[in-house]
């Protein structure tokens, strides 16, 4: 898809960038407008072109951060930070509007073909496809046109200042600055009865507010405005002033907004304006001065918009998605006015010059729409003939019908009702609509044609049948001849490895075909569309449940399940008879084929794959470059158990983790649960029988990723796909560190065979896509912690057990030069050592995500499990007991660690303290020595009355990623098995367990 991207040098480009996906209960959308706000996103493109001076004296905060980067990290660090921060391209947009094409499982408010107006500066960019979360999408009613609808969230902006105003039906308002936000709200005050006042330096802007609602306007350069309020409110001053205006305050625009206040009126600040009030002036008219917070209560909060978790009505009124609805409503009624406003409108693949114009001082436009040519109904998905050189000539194709009419809709079809199908009148199943996995442990029916067909009872499958048409006669012939050749040298039964690499090597070429348009591409005609869904629709929930599906031009996807005793190679043959016979009617075909005899169906084999399916069908058309001749859709569906994570089934199910039983055994550490005597060693093939270096995979690389890991594997191991939640920021990698492919979909990457994968996500997420790879025999690098829970640890125990990969956790400092040069030393201490690890980690930001512990798991459980780790390495024991409390607040820690052999460890990890004091401190005291590490960047020996200073620049980062490849190429062992890391994880979970009921724990 395309997105507009921004640089902080200040370039902008329309860049090709995978499209998003649904987040957790929210929607993916197909944009059909956006709407440029002129105001903000004016100053962002100017940030963005100040010099990097300009920039630390616009943003002090930010020096701060660099500048504590640099007394942890290093100078080298913290200058890769702030390179990385520079390099790195943001959206932009905030407000849009377009038809959902997705929805996750967990939404319950939306269907495919919904209309809806999207915001967010997280998720609403100006882009082909948008991904927003439940909270920050509204249903677009009748009457209002889309292109109206993607107002929506710049006008929940104005109706929360007016909500902040208080202003009610005769009240007077003054609107001082009547750009966008201003204009739009003199429009919401106008229809809540107030009489408003705009104020401006344009008289174009002015012209306009009146065209919204206003009653009077005033230029400060042509007229004194305190004169014209006293003038138009009899003296008394105006109720409410909103100060919409951004930049730096000198104070004169505040002063004068209060002059002109009633005594106890309300000043209303709306957006980025760094207000400078006079004391005495605001003291002596006890006015109200009052902020308003963007589109209204839970903007900003990641549990209300993110986690879905809406404020109740009876507490919190209007909320930010209450006024999305009210805005539109107000567009459904007419009283708030977008035609005077609507300066511009241009086409999205104009974006770049758009911008270039509106930064042009001469530049006067209030509001710009970008159109991105979807102009759809309610369901998004009907065609016009002759567009995206996919249809042939219409005069061509459609010829006169009995009835007289030029391609009219059968009768059954225009009536709503489909004539019966072969093989009725049978009792209808039980709806069963649950999701089963395939199962290779079961009977499975194994028909054959020229392809495979695997078949299980109520199995849900991923099927394609195409036009006969649809691939050019040539590249058919040469297709079958190699896949012959191929079939020849892996003579069937296949196992699941071999049906895998077929569908890799001949089933995805074969949609890339598909998806180039070739042939008639009948279907992306309407009424061809309406028999192949009617037909699809007709049966569902009686002979199968419909899931997903869409319907491209020459060509069909569709997720379904079976039920009962009905085989999908039945319901393919009543689906494809029937509509060849109507399309045939239809269109006076002759006796040709209307359908490639052959179809080509896989049998879904997990949770993730399902997911990845539906996310194929959702993105195919934007893949194809579709932007008309397609239906996109969902049936009945099959239900996932929200009950378990939703990631993998059950041990012993689904045919991916195999029985408990099956893997219990004795260990070569005594514990119970069979584990590979390659595993216990740390010693791993490279890739299982093939001796080959593994093509790596990032999920999740964020700014830590893209810093402190992939500088250190670039250029040394081949790279495959980038995962982020952003195609943006999944394409900006991809190009920096030379990966293969950019992707939003983690399931496609964890499904990609011969792979070692690296996971960066946020931590709720590490042990989920650990588990998926595991089963897909994957060997994996998890950033700190490895997991959220003991339940977790207890699913990882099993994978590992089961799988013929790896894992390795991100406890970077075992690894850094200073932790190597303190174990050697101490290798020449006999005895017990105690060791005291002091963290003065600073206090946590509110809106940081490490608060969210449901998905970070707090600091403690995210961040002190390195020093936990780090304790044990060092230490080179077994710990046993642990004693642990909370501090002052319930980020902070204090544990106190026994061990085998009578050595302890002291762990302190405090979000009080003063930041001059070293970020991480270490003492170790042994026989005859005292060490003491700062920042792993200087080393202190205490020996023989002596200190020995020895500096170090590296935390162990490099050398951890070094570590990890040399076992990748098969050159050294593993360098943190997996029994180690392990170890660490349930020491931690020990010792908060020790906190919350005040014991010590046993290990």
């Amino acid at each position: 898809m395309k997105q507009l991207a921004q640089y902080q040098d200040g370039r902008l480009e329309l860049q090709d960038v995978p499209a998003p996906m649904a987040p957790p209960g929210g929607v993916l959308v197909r944009t059909a407008f956006s709407v440029i706000s002129p105001g903000t996103e004016k100053m962002k493109v100017e940030q963005a072109r100040m010099s990097l001076l300009a920039k630390a004296r616009a943003r002090p905060d930010q020096v701060r951060k660099v500048l504590e980067t640099a007394r942890t990290l290093g100078w080298k660090a913290a200058l890769a930070k702030v390179r990385n921060r520079l390099e790195s391209p943001t959206p932009l947009g905030y407000s849009a509007a377009g038809v959902v094409v997705a929805v996750d499982d967990f939404n319950t408010r939306f269907r495919v073909g919904d209309r809806v107006a999207v915001g967010g500066a997280e998720c609403a960019h100006h882009a082909e496809f948008v991904a927003v979360p439940d909270l920050l999408a509204a249903h677009v009613p009748d009457g209002v046109e889309l292109w109206q609808a993607a107002y929506t969230t710049l006008a929940a902006i104005s109706m929360q200042a007016v909500r902040q105003a208080s202003a009610g039906v005769g009240e007077r308002v003054m609107v001082v600055g009547v750009g966008l936000v201003g204009q739009l709200a003199t429009s919401v005050l106008a229809a809540a009865g107030a009489r408003v006042l705009g104020v401006d330096v344009n008289d174009a802007r002015l012209t306009t507010a009146l065209a919204m609602g206003a009653e009077r306007v005033v230029n400060p350069k042509s007229a004194n405005v305190e004169d014209t309020v006293r003038e138009w409110s009899g003296g008394m001053g105006v109720d409410a002033v909103l100060l919409c205006i951004g930049g730096a305050g000198n104070g004169a625009a505040v002063a004068q907004a209060v002059a002109c206040l009633r005594d106890r009126g309300t000043l209303v600040i709306v957006g980025m304006h760094d207000a400078q009030l006079e004391w005495k002036q605001c003291y002596m008219k006890d006015i109200t001065v009052r902020y308003s917070r963007s589109y209204g209560p839970g903007r900003y909060d990641d549990e209300y918009e993110w986690a879905g978790r809406d404020y109740p009505a009876g507490y919190v009124r209007w909320t930010e998605n209450r006024n999305f609805e009210s805005c539109l409503h107000l567009m459904q009624t007419g009283a708030l006015k977008l035609e005077p406003v609507t300066t511009r409108r241009a086409v999205f693949a104009d974006a770049v010059s758009v911008y270039d114009e509106l930064m042009r001082a001469w530049n006067a436009d209030v509001g710009v729409v970008l159109e991105y040519g979807v102009e759809a109904c309610r369901t998004g998905i009907l065609p016009v003939s002759g567009e995206a050189g996919i249809l042939p000539d219409a005069a061509a194709m459609v010829g006169t019908r009995g009835d007289g009419v030029a391609g009219r809709m059968p009768a059954a079809l225009a009536t709503g009702r489909m004539p019966v199908l072969p093989g009725t009148g049978e009792t209808p199943v039980l709806l069963d609509r649950s999701f089963v996995a395939y199962n290779p442990l079961k009977k499975t029916e194994k028909a054959r044609r020229h392809l495979p067909h695997w078949e299980q009872p109520g199995v849900t499958q991923f099927v394609t049948i195409q036009l006969a048409d649809a691939i050019p006669q040539e590249q058919l012939r040469d297709w079958v001849s190699e896949r012959e050749a191929w079939k020849a040298r892996h003579p069937l039964p296949w196992d699941l490895e071999t049906e895998e690499l077929y569908h890799r090597l001949f089933s995805e070429r074969m949609q890339q075909w598909l998806d180039a348009g070739a042939g008639s591409c009948l279907l992306a005609r309407e009424e061809a569309a309406s028999l192949v869904e009617g037909a699809m629709r007709h049966f569902d929930g009686e002979r199968y449940v419909l899931d997903e599906y869409v319907i491209m031009p020459n060509h069909v996807h569709v997720l379904l399940k079976p039920l009962g005793e009905h085989a999908l190679s039945g319901i393919m043959h009543s689906w494809k008879s029937f509509t060849a016979r109507e399309i045939k009617k239809l269109y006076e075909l002759g006796a040709g084929a209307v359908w490639q005899e052959e179809r080509f169906d896989h049998a879904v084999r997990s949770v993730a794959g399902l997911m990845g399916k539906r996310g194929y069908i959702a993105g195919n058309p934007g893949k194809a470059r579709l932007t008309s001749g397609f239906v996109l859709g969902r049936g009945l569906g099959v239900v996932v158990d929200k009950g378990g994570t939703g990631i993998l089934p059950v041990s012993g199910e689904a045919g991916i983790l195999p029985a408990a039983t099956a893997m219990v055994g004795t260990r070569v550490d005594g514990l119970a649960g069979r584990m590979p005597s390659a595993l216990a060693t740390g010693r791993m093939p490279v890739l299982p029988g093939t001796g080959e270096t593994p093509i790596l995979q990032v999920i999740g690389a964020g700014n830590f990723v893209r810093t402190m890991l992939l500088p250190y594997l670039k250029g040394k191991i081949a790279l495959g796909a980038v995962v982020n939640a952003t195609g943006l920021s999944a394409r900006h990698v991809r190009e920096k560190f030379g990966f293969a492919a950019a992707e939003t979909d983690a399931a496609k990457v964890v499904e990609n065979t011969g792979s070692a994968v690296l996971i960066g996500t946020r931590h709720h997420l590490h042990a989920p896509l650990l588990l998926r790879a595991l089963a897909r025999d994957r060997h994996i690098f998890v950033e700190k912690p490895l997991c959220l829970t003991r339940a977790e640890l207890s699913e990882i125990d099993t994978a590992v057990s089961a799988t013929k990969g790896s894992v390795m956790v991100g406890f970077n400092r075992r690894f850094a030069p200073a932790t190597l040069a303190l174990m050697k030393a101490l290798a020449a201490c006999p005895g017990p050592k105690t060791l005291a690890f002091h963290v003065n980690a600073g206090p946590l930001a509110p809106n940081h995500w490490y608060a969210n512990v449901e998905e970070s798991g707090g600091r403690v459980l995210g961040e002190a499990c390195h020093f936990f780790d780090y304790a044990c390495c060092v230490l080179k024991a077994k710990p046993v007991r642990v004693m642990a409390q909370s501090l002052a607040s319930t980020d902070a820690m204090s544990a106190q660690v026994e061990f085998d052999d009578s050595s302890s460890a002291q762990i302190i990890y405090s979000a009080e303290g003063d930041s001059a004091f070293p970020k991480e401190t270490c003492r170790v005291f042994a026989s005859g020595l005292v060490a003491e590490v700062e920042n792993f960047q200087r080393l202190r020996l205490y020996r023989n009355r002596k200190a020995l200073v020895t500096k170090f620049s590296s935390k162990g980062h490099a050398e951890e990623m070094a570590a990890w490849l040399a076992f990748l190429k098969g050159e050294a062992v593993h360098p943190l098995p997996y029994a180690e890391a392990r170890q660490s994880m349930a020491l931690t979970f020990a010792a908060l367990e020790s906190m919350r009921e005040r014991r010590a724990v046993a290990l």
